[in-house]
C-alpha cells in the first residue's frame, strides 16, 4: 500500500534533491553523524578491489568501515538518511521503499557474453537505527509543484530484511566500441520491524560471464581517447592494442564535419588543422538531406554509424539546430522511455547521433555514446568567421 501525504514535503531545512535515484548529500556531509563499530576509525568512504579478473568471471570486493547518517524531519515525523559517500549517492528501491545506498561499478563484458552477479561472501555489522526515510520521486526545476511525500507501509511493516536482492547488473551496452555493464551492490540491510540496520564490513560478489547476445556497433579501430576513458572508468578495462594512425588517403576517416555548403570556406582552416594533426576528415553537406527534420536526422545517423564501423572517432556539426529553419537538425528523443509512458525525460540533443546501438533487451534506447560530438552554431557566415 502506498500512502501519499500531500500536505507535507521535505522542507528547506533538510532538503534532499533526488535525481534519477541519486541523492546529492555533499551539503549535509559536515553535519552528518559517522557510525562505526570501530571507535577509532575515521570517516572513510568505501573501497573497491578487483580480486580476480578471468575470462569467465570477475570477483569484486567492497570494504566498508562505517556509514554516515542524517536526521530528517518530514511533517513532524523523524526519519534517518543513511549514505556511504559524501558527494553523490545512488540509492536502491522504488519510491516509497526505504532508501538504501548502493555502490556501482562499470565493467567491461567480454565479446559475445552477458553477466550475472551473486554475493559469495559478506561480513555484516549490526547497528541500532531509527526509521529510514523512503525513496522519493525527483522534483522538477521547471516551476511545477513539489511532488507529494510517499511511503510504502507494507515495506516498513515486513519482518524480513530489506532489500531481498542485494545485487543487480544490466544487459551489456556499447560504449566507444566495447561492451560494458554496471554491477550494483546494496551493502546496507534494513530491518524495519526492529529499526536496525546491518552494513557489510566486507562484501564480495562474483560476476559470471555466459554466452549472450550483444547488440552493439563495433568500429574497426577504437578511438584512443575513448580508450583513455575506458582505462579510467572501467574496473577491468580491456587491453589497449590499437596502432597509431596518420591522416593519409589510405587511413580511415576519423573526423566527420556536417554543415551547409555555405559554411565550407569559413570552416576550411579548422578542417585543415585537424587533418594536419592526424585526423583524416570528411565533409557532409546538409543541403543534400531531406527537408523533413526527423527523416534528415535518421539519414545522418545512418551515415555516422557506417563511418563509425570503419573507424570514425569525432563528429563536428556546424550550424543552427532550429527545428523550423535548421542548418543541421537536432533530434527529439527520449533516452529512458521504452514505451509511451509520460515520464518527462524527452529532450532535443545531438547525443542521439552518437548512441549507435539498437534498443536493449528491455526496449530502452541506447544512451551510451560511441564517439564524441560537438556543434558550433551561427546566424550568418560572418558570425561563423568570428568563431
Amino acid at each position: 500500500m502506498i500512502r501519499k501525504i500531500s500536505e507535507y514535503f521535505i522542507g528547506s531545512k533538510n532538503t534532499i534533491l533526488l535525481i534519477l535515484a541519486v541523492f546529492i548529500v555533499g551539503s549535509q556531509a559536515e553535519a552528518a553523524e559517522w557510525l562505526s563499530v570501530n571507535p577509532g576509525v575515521q570517516p572513510t568512504e568505501p573501497t573497491v578491489i578487483l580480486v580476480e579478473d578471468r575470462p569467465d568471471h570477475l570477483l569484486i570486493r567492497w570494504d566498508l568501515h562505517g556509514v554516515y547518517t542524517n536526521d530528517i524531519d518530514v511533517g513532524g515525523v523523524k526519519y534517518k538518511q543513511v549514505f556511504l559517500k559524501t558527494l553523490m549517492q545512488v540509492y536502491n528501491g522504488v519510491p516509497g521503499d526505504p532508501a538504501l545506498p548502493m555502490l556501482v561499478e562499470v565493467i567491461h563484458v567480454p565479446d559475445g557474453m552477458k553477466g550475472s552477479v551473486e554475493v559469495i561472501d559478506a561480513k555484516w555489522v549490526d547497528i541500532a537505527f531509527g526509521t529510514i526515510i523512503p525513496q522519493q520521486l525527483p522534483n522538477r526545476d521547471d516551476g511545477s509543484s513539489p511532488l507529494p511525500f510517499v511511503i510504502n507501509e507494507d515495506s516498513y511493516a515486513q519482518k524480513d530484511p530489506f532489500p531481498i536482492d542485494l545485487t543487480s547488473t544490466n544487459p551489456p551496452q556499447g560504449w566507444g566500441g566495447i561492451a560494458v555493464s554496471s554491477v550494483a551492490v546494496t551493502p546496507v540491510r534494513y530491518f524495519p520491524f526492529e529499526n536496525r540496520i546491518q552494513y557489510a564490513a566486507s562484501i564480495t560478489v562474483r560476476v559470471n560471464f555466459d554466452p549472450g547476445i550483444q547488440n552493439i556497433v563495433r568500429p574497426r579501430r577504437i578511438n584512443p581517447q575513448m580508450q583513455k576513458l575506458h582505462q579510467i572508468a572501467l574496473l577491468n578495462p580491456p587491453d589497449n592494442n590499437n596502432q597509431p594512425a596518420d591522416a593519409d588517403e589510405n587511413e580511415v576517416v576519423r573526423m566527420l564535419f556536417i554543415m551547409k555548403e555555405e559554411a565550407l570556406e569559413t570552416t576550411q582552416p579548422l578542417i585543415d588543422f585537424h587533418h594536419k594533426t592526424g585526423l583524416r576528415t570528411e565533409i557532409i553537406f546538409s543541403d543534400d538531406l531531406p527537408d523533413d527534420d526527423e527523416e534528415a536526422a535518421g539519414e545522418l545517423k545512418d551515415l555516422i554509424r557506417e563511418r563509425f564501423e570503419e573507424g570514425l572517432e569525432y563528429v563536428q556539426i556546424i550550424g543552427d539546430p532550429d527545428s523550423n529553419n535548421w542548418d543541421v537538425p537536432m533530434h527529439h528523443w527520449d533516452p529512458e522511455d521504452p514505451g509511451a509512458q509520460d515520464n518527462n525525460t524527452d529532450t532535443h540533443s545531438d547525443s542521439w547521433y552518437i548512441c549507435l546501438d539498437g534498443p536493449g533487451e528491455f526496449g530502452f534506447e541506447d544512451h551510451l555514446p560511441e564517439l564524441a560530438i560537438g556543434r558550433l552554431t551561427y546566424r550568418s557566415v560572418d558570425d561563423l568567421d568570428e568563431l
